[in-house]
């Protein structure tokens, strides 16, 4: 019994830094302004914003595809 605890733990802990290794390795997003508002926007008015933002991870980060709210 003592022998499968001690084994529940060790791959416990084991986990757990495979976990941080993988972590390091991906991409991480960072926005210089995360929000704006439009306002009110009349009916078929285009409106346009361009959010600047940044990769500060080390993996590459890959943009698939973009939905606005």
């Amino acid at each position: 019994m003592k022998s499968i605890i001690i084994i529940i733990i060790l791959l416990n802990s084991l986990l757990g830094f495979s976990q941080d290794s993988i972590d390091q390795n991906l991409p991480k997003i960072e926005f210089r302004n995360p929000i704006f508002d439009f306002g009110d926007i009349q009916y078929n008015s285009p409106g346009n914003h361009n959010f600047v933002f940044r990769n500060i991870g080390k993996g590459p980060l890959i943009i698939k595809s973009v939905k606005s709210s």
